[in-house]
């Protein structure tokens, strides 16, 4: 089973992240031919926390 993030970049665009082994995976707006990988996830809160 996938574990799947959707989430709104901080540009305001759709994004997709998949937990891949030990490293993100984020694809615009879930299109995983345009994505790319990281070993991190940075966010901010609904209430501004960061």
């Amino acid at each position: 089973m996938d574990s799947i993030l959707n989430y709104i970049s901080d540009t305001g665009e759709n994004w997709q992240m998949k937990l891949k082994g030990d490293h993100f995976v984020h694809a615009p707006n879930g299109d995983h031919s345009r994505a790319h990988t990281d070993t991190v996830m940075h966010y901010i809160g609904w209430d501004g926390r960061k």
